[in-house]
């Protein structure tokens, strides 16, 4: 006889309706919905009120720093400190140190932190005789401004007698008290000097190479006593000197050769008596070297 089990077929049936049976997901309540939005605007609006304050904290030190870098600053622009009590001037011959300090405003106190340089440079470069200038300080009350001035070479006949300097340059209106002993270059205008300086710089290369060769010399052809040099686009230079106004037509390049020829023969015209009275010389024809009196129409050769 077959044991029967203790769960019937019915009880067996039952459970496994329950086992199988849909069940649907448990839907949040619009009131839990509601707090959890809630808590999340609340951390929101916590962290953005902290960004606010933090924004709020870095304005307010900002600003308080700028002030006291400002109020700082104003104090040591009040500060006797550094004020200015030395002025090195370097390069100064014929620009006068009080016309610097004037130009600079430091001829009256100032305060050391205060100055523009650059202003101060400028102001410096306005004196003709200034090529360049550098203006610096070294705190806490010193200013060290150092000069460049023009090399001046010769001076230019325009509209009236000026200044050139080792560029071709016109910078200076020679004054009437002023007497100074230097050859005079004829031959160019104002325009050749300024527009069309460039241009012409080949041909200021050979007026200041021959003024170089005559820099050299001891004799009668020395700078010092040359009166004029005249330049001719096609003839080139032609030399007058003051003492015993000899013309010297030059010509265009070998300025040492051609006055080396004219000193051996001006030195054997001297040997022999007939160096007297010579008035024009003729260097164009290199080689040769002619030589003529002021009474004579003949030329003399060597």
């Amino acid at each position: 006889m077959k044991q029967r089990s203790g769960m019937g077929m019915k009880d067996r049936l039952g459970l496994m309706g329950k086992s199988n049976r849909y069940r649907a997901p448990a839907r949040r309540s619009v009131a839990g919905r509601s707090s959890g939005t809630g808590a999340f605007l609340g951390k929101v609006l916590v962290r953005l009120g902290r960004l606010a304050f933090s924004g709020v904290f870095a304005a307010a030190l900002v600003l308080s720093l700028s002030v006291g870098l400002v109020m700082g600053y104003r104090y040591l622009l009040s500060s006797d400190y550094f004020t200015v009590r030395k002025v090195v001037l370097s390069g100064l011959s014929r620009v006068t140190r009080e016309d610097v300090l004037w130009r600079t405003g430091l001829d009256r106190p100032a305060n050391v932190l205060s100055l523009r340089l650059s202003a101060m440079a400028a102001a410096v470069r306005g004196i003709p005789w200034v090529q360049d200038v550098t203006v610096t300080r070294q705190l806490p009350d010193t200013i060290v401004i150092s000069v460049q001035e023009r090399r001046v070479r010769a001076l230019v006949s325009l509209d009236r007698l000026y200044y050139v300097d080792d560029q071709g340059v016109p910078f200076k209106a020679v004054e009437p008290e002023e007497r100074p002993n230097l050859p005079v270059i004829t031959g160019f205008s104002r325009a050749d000097l300024t527009e069309r300086r460039d241009r012409n710089r080949r041909d200021l290369d050979e007026l200041f190479a021959l003024l170089e060769v005559l820099a050299e010399r001891n004799d009668q052809f020395r700078l010092e006593n040359a009166s004029e040099l005249n330049y001719d686009p096609v003839r080139g230079m032609t030399l007058f000197t003051r003492e015993e106004r000899i013309q010297v037509k030059v010509g265009l390049g070998d300025y040492r050769a051609k006055f080396k020829r004219l000193g051996r023969v001006m030195a054997h015209l001297k040997i022999g008596g007939q160096a007297d009275g010579v008035s024009y010389v003729n260097l164009e024809s290199s080689p040769r070297v002619v030589v003529r009196k002021a009474a004579a129409d003949e030329g003399r050769g060597a």
